[in-house]
């Protein structure tokens, strides 16, 4: 079992979709699939190259952290759908290809975002959090403006810590 740290370069990122998931990656408006059911739908994820496009296909503020490390730029954003709740990603990389991942959901959605299962408390712009140390890289989780954010970095905890800090509760 590798202890590494999933999130750098020199070790193979592997991301299993859920079953019956359709992932495109469109170069512009992407075409909506919809489900007749009510609940229980297949998820769509989206892949867009900017924040302003990804933002276009949700009814809400994406969250942007207005402080990064030097070096670290956005690589592309996710809109996964499911069940009319969207989720947005935002995952941005250095040149050694340690990652940084900023997440938000609606409160309102039926599931949640990943979170640490335990952890130590601490506190984001004022807001109850939970941050974890994961294999040489950690995860704040907390909710504000009606959203569940999470932060997943190879970072130590005070860059972590501080880029949530950056990250507005907009909604």
């Amino acid at each position: 079992m590798s202890t590494g740290n999933p999130l750098r370069r020199t070790q193979r990122f592997s991301f299993h979709a859920p079953t019956g998931a359709t992932i495109r990656t469109p170069n512009t408006q992407p075409k909506r699939t919809t489900n007749s059911k009510q609940s229980g739908s297949r998820p769509t994820i989206d892949q867009y190259h900017s924040t302003s496009a990804a933002q276009a296909h949700v009814n809400y503020t994406i969250s942007q952290p207005t402080w990064l490390p030097t070096g670290f730029t956005l690589q592309y954003a996710h809109v996964l759908t499911v069940d009319n709740a969207s989720t947005t990603s935002q995952v941005y990389a250095n040149s050694t290809g340690t990652r940084i991942i900023v997440m938000q959901l609606p409160i309102s959605a039926t599931r949640h975002l990943t979170r640490p299962t335990s952890g130590a408390n601490t506190s984001v712009n004022g807001y109850t959090a939970t941050y974890a140390s994961l294999g040489g890289g950690s995860m704040i989780h907390w909710t504000c403006g009606g959203f569940e954010h999470t932060i997943q970095a190879h970072l130590r905890r005070q860059p972590t810590l501080r880029i949530a800090n950056a990250t507005a509760c907009t909604g």
